[in-house]
């Protein structure tokens, strides 16, 4: 028998925002969705960097 477990090694509250960026809103927390925020209201010219 073979058991695969997968641990996560971020929370959506340490995890870095390129990773929050890949996930749709309905998987996101309150706490990542604020995290976001700030990244959502830069200028668009750095998003693309």
């Amino acid at each position: 028998m073979e058991l695969f477990v997968d641990i996560p090694l971020f929370n959506q509250e340490n995890a870095p925002l390129e990773i929050l960026i890949s996930l749709d809103d309905n998987e996101l927390e309150n706490s990542a969705k604020k995290r976001l925020e700030n990244f959502n209201n830069l200028l668009p010219n750095f998003k693309k960097s």
